[in-house]
């Protein structure tokens, strides 16, 4: 039988502990990120709930018709909020109606996400590059089969 110091036995079970706390350490610092990235989904979700409902009421509707630029207005108002890169209104011929950038109004996209948030009724989240920055789009099914657009950053969860 093999005999160890008291010394190497005290190091041992020391440098064991210390990995299992830097184990768990990094596990919480993990998990907490995952935590703040799905907040972050989840509060734009509720952006794009509350721009469908203004969009669809007919108070709006009789609002837009009397001021154009209404819709602008509120788009525009709501990228302000930190972190949000774009917003856009898509139509069902995925045409932007509206958007943050005044030059994509207009213009045609092309992405199979469109069709994909249409028909199953539910948001697509998914990763892109805005900017030379990686972001977060959602693609929320809106009214009339439209869909709403929020590209947003996690610069502020990537920092941990």
């Amino acid at each position: 039988m093999k005999k160890h110091s008291l010394y190497a036995i005290v190091l041992e079970v020391f440098i064991v502990s210390i990995l299992i706390i830097g184990f768990l350490i990094n596990f919480l610092v993990v998990s907490h990120k995952q935590d703040l990235i799905q907040s972050a989904i989840d509060e734009k979700i509720k952006m794009a709930e509350t721009i469908r409902e203004t969009i669809a009421s007919p108070s709006w509707l009789y609002r837009m018709s009397i001021l154009g630029d209404l819709g602008k207005g509120l788009i525009i108002g709501l990228s302000r909020f930190e972190g949000i890169s774009f917003i856009r209104i898509i139509k069902a011929n995925r045409e932007i109606y509206q958007s943050t950038f005044e030059k994509e109004i207009g213009t045609k996209i092309d992405d199979p996400d469109i069709a994909r948030a249409i028909q199953s009724g539910m948001p697509v989240v998914k990763d892109q590059v805005f900017n030379d920055e990686n972001i977060k789009v959602l693609i929320y099914p809106g009214y009339e089969n439209q869909t709403i657009w929020i590209g947003f950053s996690l610069r502020g969860v990537q920092v941990l």
